[in-house]
């Protein structure tokens, strides 16, 4: 080592020079942001010998900085940070990197208290860039002697910190793209591929907490799903399941609504969260129409897999709603509460097979005409008055293409 370079100070050079190139290509390929950090340190430390690596991160919104790294040769966390604000202002507010082999000698600084506080002998400081964009900045010194640092050490040093920066913001992007793929992956799972793209471009929010809301909210449950299922293997019931709720769950997306939940073999779906149209009864009406055309389809490909047949019934009512991000600290999910989803999961219950049953609230939203029969008020639990309902007369409709979604609808005659 030192025999070499001293007989032979260009091979050394060499040397020192090859292995700068391996450590910054090592660098450039890590895409995580800590494991990033530590090994920057562990170079610093390899190639210049300093006592402690310092790597502070700037906090864009809040304009300030917190520490990414804080380590000593042995490996030890530095409990207290003192650097000097001097140093830190010059190198970020001139984007330069710093060497100085004495503080106490280099006439460029005049000596602070936070200078003298820091306790550094000899630095090599760089800010961490992107571009133009300030990452962080990289902190490197010794506190216990003053350090003749050679001058070919600010480039290598300049260099390492350059490359890092580089995949710092590279590690950061893997990351908000890995984190918004789980975010639509989650969100595509009760909303419709349009209000997902909405959500994930900030033109929707779904914040937490709760907000009230009108809404249409539908309830669709099997009829005779019991009596089907003991005569079917436990893998023939929850492939049964499976084709049900995709078809369903497929209809309430090309309407435009929202899968609010699954409640054994019943589905919930709204309308109007997390954005509202002046369609959504409308939509939530067509769903429901559209949703036993499609059970039609379903019973007879269950009869070609030698499957038993089902039935369902629809309920739908319009009204207030709280919405938002419900549930615990450990588990939340983004969901509508309130007497509006009481009162519709109390409709469907009074359907039979076949049935798409709407409250009046509904069908005063509707904004275009759909063939209903008045049905005798029921009485529901907490409700004084009656509710009128209405039943869809399937028999007065036809399918028709509508401009408003991809298949086919009924409409009125």
């Amino acid at each position: 080592g030192e025999e070499l370079s001293a007989a032979h100070p260009e091979a050394a050079k060499l040397a020192r020079a090859h292995r700068a190139l391996e450590l910054t290509a090592a660098l450039a390929g890590i895409q995580d942001q800590d494991q990033l950090l530590e090994s920057l340190a562990r170079d610093l430390f390899e190639m210049f010998g300093v006592e402690r690596v310092v790597v502070l991160l700037r906090e864009p919104q809040l304009r300030t900085f917190t520490v990414g790294l804080a380590r000593t040769r042995d490996g030890a966390p530095i409990e207290a940070l003192n650097l000097s604000r001097t140093l830190m202002r010059k190198v970020i507010g001139e984007r330069l990197s710093l060497v100085t082999s004495d503080v106490s000698l280099d006439g460029r600084f005049v000596p602070s208290g936070s200078l003298l506080a820091s306790g550094t002998r000899s630095a090599l400081v760089s800010p961490l860039l992107c571009g133009e964009e300030v990452l962080g900045l990289v902190w490197s010194d010794t506190v216990s002697d003053a350090r003749t640092f050679d001058e070919g050490d600010l480039p290598i040093f300049s260099g390492l910190v350059g490359v890092a920066g580089v995949s710092l913001a590279n590690a950061r992007l893997c990351q908000r793209v890995a984190t918004e793929a789980r975010a639509r992956s989650h969100l595509s799972r009760y909303l419709s591929p349009e209000l997902v793209q909405q959500v994930m471009d900030q033109k929707v929010s779904m914040q937490m907490g709760g907000s009230l809301a009108d809404a249409t909210v539908l309830f669709c449950d099997m009829r005779g799903f019991t009596a089907a299922s003991e005569k079917a293997s436990p893998e023939q019931v929850v492939q049964m399941l499976n084709r049900y709720f995709g078809r369903m769950v497929e209809v309430v997306f090309r309407n435009g609504g929202t899968v609010d939940k699954f409640i054994g073999d019943a589905i919930m779906a709204v309308w109007g969260v997390p954005q509202a149209r002046p369609t959504d009864a409308f939509a939530a009406v067509r769903a429901g129409i559209e949703m036993q055309r499609e059970l039609a389809d379903y019973n007879r490909e269950s009869l070609a897999l030698g499957l038993p047949e089902v039935a369902m019934g629809v309920g739908i009512h319009s009204g207030p709603v709280v919405a938002g991000n419900i549930g615990s600290p450990r588990r939340m999910e983004f969901t509508v509460i309130g007497d509006t989803v009481n009162t519709a999961s109390r409709v469907e219950s009074s359907t039979g097979a076949g049935d798409v049953f709407l409250t009046k609230e509904t069908l005063g939203r509707l904004g275009r005409p759909i063939p209903v029969k008045a049905l005798p008020p029921i009485k529901v639990k907490n409700k004084a008055v009656p509710l009128e309902l209405f039943a869809v007369d399937f028999g007065q409709l036809v399918r028709t293409p509508d401009r408003l979604t991809t298949g086919k609808i009924l409409v009125p005659k």
